[in-house]
């Protein structure tokens, strides 16, 4: 006591923690050498009683997967069409039984159960695979044919998954059979108060866990939602809110004429979609998306995917520079695109609005890119795969154009205007 008086308080906790453990470590040696037979008797029966109630919960959670798995290839079977959204679905509980299939595990290489497990995983599996290879063709309609190996494959592991139960519940009895006869021996105090500290510890090291997992996911989870509010998820480039916000901060930084917001789309995108799908769709997307932004890059440009097929740009640069990156963007994007064994043809149309024809400091760029979009309208009436500048021309055609649908709404709305219909008549036969 007088050594621990003469050290400061944080030494001093530190060292009476000290002796405590070793106390501790005193009193669990005497426990262990009075019960060390029973207390390994009974690790050993409660180890494996947890290992085979999770596998018990394995099996099932397997089971619930592939019958969800199974009903969405029946219902697929009775639409007779794969559509993205049953594609979607489908992937998703193949992602999830694969998932579930790995949790299942072997912990004791000589248990007489491992047949079983062996078994099952290689049934999983393989509805696991013959599902992926389908579900790689494109969108089609949907034969018998197509759906035998998945329905064969489900059935066989659906087999598997009721005798892996069997056996692993039975396995389950006698274990708990063995260690209830053996809990009867221990019938002291001490063992009893060891038994709780110990379930006491496993159950606190089990919520620590717990706890530390659900933080990581919680994070990632946030983190995720960060990026998908200010970003696209499909090409990883911001969406019209950050777009906004970014270009609103560079232009600031820009001298008036030396900054320009495009208005981008895809031409006949809605005809890439008719013909090979929207997942060909997706992937043209994806693919003109890196094209424009490694032109425009370099230069101190950004790109926001704003819907659809529809892309906005904000680049630095007088009329000179900005023709250069036109022509290098359309040029570029000409380019077939190959897809697997597709080529796929794509165009793109360009509408570019320099901040010079932008009258408030306010809305700048939404103003760009509402001219950026009427110059785009123009490039597209033009025959597409070209660009249109909004100029003093163009300014005044939308400024012409604004004022009439203004009236038109208003006039609409104070019923103004008075319809009169003229039939057609065949002079014919009147």
């Amino acid at each position: 006591m007088k050594l621990l008086a003469r050290l400061n308080p944080e030494e001093g906790s530190a060292v009476r923690r000290r002796v405590r453990i070793g106390q501790g470590l005193l009193l669990a040696i005497f426990l262990v050498m009075v019960s060390a037979a029973l207390l390994t008797v009974r690790q050993s029966a409660e180890a494996n009683l947890l290992m085979h109630e999770k596998q018990v919960r394995d099996g099932y959670a397997a089971q619930s997967d592939l019958h969800r798995l199974t009903n969405l290839i029946l219902r697929l079977k009775a639409e007779g069409t794969l559509t993205e959204h049953n594609r979607t679905e489908i992937q998703r509980a193949s992602d999830m039984l694969w998932v579930r299939t790995n949790d299942i595990t072997v912990r004791d290489a000589e248990a007489p159960e491992n047949t079983e497990i062996q078994e099952l995983k290689r049934t999983l599996f393989e509805v696991v695979s013959v599902t992926d290879t389908y579900l790689e063709q494109p969108s089609q309609g949907v034969t018998l044919e197509q759906l035998a190996p998945m329905i064969t494959a489900a059935d066989e592991a659906r087999v598997a998954a009721i005798r892996f139960i069997d056996v692993m519940r039975r396995a389950h009895d006698r274990l708990v059979s063995n260690q209830s006869q053996s809990l009867k021996f221990q019938n002291t105090v001490m063992l009893g108060m060891a038994a709780i500290l110990t379930a006491s510890g496993v159950a606190l090291l089990t919520l620590l866990s717990r706890e530390m997992l659900l933080r990581q996911a919680h994070a990632k989870a946030e983190q995720r939602a960060l990026f998908l509010a200010s970003n696209d998820s499909l090409t990883v480039r911001p969406n019209r809110t950050t777009f906004i916000s970014n270009a609103c901060a560079l232009t600031a930084r820009q001298t008036p004429e030396h900054s320009a917001v495009w208005a981008i789309d895809i031409d006949h995108f809605k005809a890439v979609n008719d013909k090979f799908g929207h997942d060909i769709g997706d992937k043209v997307i994806k693919t003109q998306a890196i094209r424009i932004n490694r032109i425009i890059k370099p230069m101190n440009g950004i790109l926001a995917r704003i819907a659809g097929d529809e892309f906005a740009a904000w680049l630095p640069g007088d009329e000179r520079e900005q023709k250069q990156a036109i022509q290098g963007v359309l040029e570029k994007c000409r380019e077939p695109i190959n897809i697997g064994s597709l080529r796929v043809r794509s165009s793109i149309s360009i509408g570019v609005a320099p901040l010079k024809f932008v009258q408030s400091k306010e809305d700048d760029i939404e103003r760009q890119l509402k001219h950026a979009d009427f110059a785009l309208y123009i490039a597209k009436s033009d025959g597409k795969d070209r660009h249109a500048f909004f100029d003093k021309d163009l300014a005044t055609s939308f400024a012409q154009r604004t004022a009439m649908l203004s009236k038109l709404r208003a006039d609409i709305e104070k019923c103004k205007i008075d319809v009169y219909l003229q039939p057609k008549i065949n002079l014919s036969d009147n």
